[in-house]
């Protein structure tokens, strides 16, 4: 799911993803529009993994990447939406 935020002193806009992922799922990975990335580590919340992260107004997702422990993508998307609100499920 994105949630739009903001930054009312600094005036930064933003979207936070939070999505849940597979019990096998060590890391995930967001790709964005600059080519940077992002590797987030899931959190383990009522029994379930979930994973966070925020991507400035300037910048868009245009890929994440499921990594088991060795580090190795087990799925992968690149076909999302330029909206601010979605959802992905591995």
């Amino acid at each position: 799911m994105a949630l739009p935020l903001a930054d009312s002193e600094l005036d930064i806009g933003a979207t936070g993803y939070a999505l849940q992922v597979s019990p096998y799922t060590a890391h995930l990975r967001a790709t964005l529009s600059d080519g940077s990335s992002e590797l987030v580590t899931p959190q383990v919340v009522a029994g379930r993994k979930y994973v966070a992260f925020i991507v400035r107004d300037s910048l868009r997702l245009t890929r994440i990447a499921w990594l088991n422990a060795a580090g190795q993508t087990t799925a992968s998307s690149t076909g999302l939406p330029r909206y601010r609100y979605t959802q992905f499920q591995p």
